[in-house]
């Protein structure tokens, strides 16, 4: 960075400079703070020397700093991270320093600020940086430029692919993505505050979606214990209980993730959920590239994403985190293409002939509904890997609503590391899906909650409240579903589960009315309902939280 100053300002420069490499370097060791504070500090440090040099008091210097940082959240909707501070403060020592005022005499001995130029090579004054700036002209990009890496490379996606992706997803090959789907990243919530493990999900078709993918970023901050151990003997259980007995009260900055954490809890999380869904098989990711990769046909209608698509398929799943986190930005982007990308991703991954054969006499329908909502085969394949329409377990005979035969229908094979609970409305209408118990019975404690509609994940940090019979006694479910909060009632929800007395209910019509219908007196939160499907008559206390689903 250049600084064009007069002389008699040369050595005011070399002394801010040259003093302050030896202090950053007695700051670090004395402090032993990480590389980020110290860098945040020095960033601070540059900006109030440069606005000294402008002739700012402090008052000035952090009304202009934090009305930079302010614009830049109201911007974005959502509070910077302390990298992104960093950096909007660096920007504002580059902008200041490059404008620095010079003094001049004028003919009756006043003095005059002026900005230093630069000489333009052609015998005149280069204009200053904020007359540049205000001349400046903005240029359109094309689509898929404005986000992260450019993807050049992977193989191009043919037409036959494309049409059957447009197939699937939204039962035509001209049947364009819906608007929510079509400009909708990933985004999660800034690291280390406050729902730092969850995703920022919109109000509309893509939301339910979102939450089954944060259920395995989840797993992943919380279950991904790297390299695989001997879990068999005494000696690692009674260490393993230790730690579990030690970390009960720091859950709560487990699940505030660092920048780094989350970046690796995500792309860890996504090439789980492809290698699952590709059940032993090469896994498919996909980006939308700046070309088209074909010509399209008269069939097929153009969205601007599919018939651009580049494909990698990738044999390990380390390779796939690799390549996901090298296109991680484009993922997060707030109006990219990251969750369509992920969609046509797992798609690809299990192929169309299973996609097909996974659901069964619903293959006929697109995965995502005519209103732009989710349907239980993709809620499936997402969570338990096969795009099955039914709860049930294993092969159950199904009977035909139009002719009334019963049919062989597949639903839940195994047990899966992710469960699933269920309430619809009432009692008779939940009961109608068959949720199984493999589904109630995952080998972690984590449950993909669909409440009237509406999915939400339930969780606990301890790996070993599954293993216990005696520690489903009493318990603690985190409940997330990215709900809207009022500023002072934004906390984790968590509930507390107790199963040591059932609690008797005078039975009356409640069961056979909606929710809707009920007394406030006699309503019970449907989430509740949901989780005593599993733990029946148990008694759950949300801790002062008004019961919001």
């Amino acid at each position: 960075m250049w600084i064009w100053v007069k002389k008699n300002q040369l050595n005011v420069i070399k002394q801010l400079d040259l003093s302050r490499k030896p202090s950053l370097k007695r700051e670090r060791k004395a402090s032993k703070t990480p590389i980020s504070e110290t860098d945040i500090k020095k960033a601070k440090s540059l900006e109030n020397n440069s606005h000294r040099s402008l002739g700012q008091t402090d008052e000035e210097r952090k009304a202009l700093q934090d009305d930079a940082i302010k614009r830049l959240e109201k911007e974005k909707g959502r509070e910077l991270t302390k990298m992104e501070k960093m950096t909007t403060m660096k920007a504002l020592v580059m902008m200041k320093t490059n404008s620095i005022k010079k003094k001049k005499v004028g003919e009756n001995g006043e003095e005059i600020d002026e900005y230093s130029d630069e000489d333009d090579g052609q015998g005149g004054k280069r204009k200053s940086l904020k007359q540049r700036m205000k001349d400046r002209v903005l240029y359109a990009r094309k689509a898929g430029e404005e986000f992260g890496q450019h993807v050049d490379d992977g193989e191009k996606i043919s037409q036959e692919t494309a049409c059957n992706l447009k197939h699937f997803a939204w039962g035509s090959a001209n049947m364009p993505p819906k608007s929510e789907w079509l400009k909708q990243g990933i985004p999660l919530h800034p690291a280390e505050g406050l729902f730092a493990y969850g995703v920022r999900a919109p109000r509309n078709g893509t939301r339910n979606f979102l939450i089954c993918l944060n259920a395995y970023f989840l797993k992943h901050l919380l279950f991904d214990t790297g390299k695989k151990k001997n879990t068999t003997s005494k000696r690692y259980r009674r260490v393993k209980e230790e730690k579990t007995s030690q970390m009960v009260g720091y859950w709560g900055q487990v699940l505030k993730p660092s920048e780094k954490i989350q970046t690796d809890m995500f792309c860890g999380g996504l090439a789980e959920i492809l290698f699952r869904v590709a059940d032993g098989n090469e896994a498919v990711f996909c980006l939308p590239g700046s070309d088209n990769c074909f010509e399209p046909s008269a069939h097929y209608g153009i969205d601007g994403v599919t018939e651009k698509l580049r494909l990698f398929t990738i044999k390990k799943e380390e390779d796939l985190k690799t390549l996901i986190k090298r296109y991680v930005t484009n993922l997060w982007a707030d109006n990219g293409t990251g969750l369509l990308s992920i969609l046509y991703s797992i798609m690809l991954s299990r192929n169309f002939d299973r996609l097909k054969a996974d659901m069964q006499d619903q293959h006929n329908n697109s995965l995502i509904d005519p209103m732009g909502e989710c349907t239980q085969c993709l809620l499936n394949l997402v969570v338990i890997g096969r795009a099955t329409p039914y709860l049930h377990n294993g092969e159950m005979q199904v009977e035909q609503e139009e002719t009334g035969e019963f049919v062989e229908r597949a639903g839940a094979i195994g047990r899966n590391d992710i469960g699933f609970l269920l309430w619809e409305k009432d009692q008779l209408r939940t009961e109608k899906w068959g949720l199984g118990s493999r589904m109630k019975t995952p080998t972690l404690p984590m449950w993909v909650t669909k409440v009237n509609g509406q999915i939400g994940v339930l969780f606990n940090p301890n790996k070993e409240l599954m293993r216990s019979y005696n520690a489903e006694n009493r318990f603690q479910l985190y409940y997330y579903s990215d709900a809207e909060f009022k500023k002072e009632e934004r906390k984790d929800t968590v509930l507390t589960i107790d199963t040591r007395t059932k609690i008797d209910k005078h039975i009356t019509q409640k069961d056979e009315m909606d929710d809707g219908d009920l007394d406030d007196d006699m309503q019970e939160a449907p989430l509740q309902l949901a989780i005593k499907t599993k733990w029946e008559g148990a008694d759950i206390d949300w801790h002062g939280v008004h019961a919001y689903v």
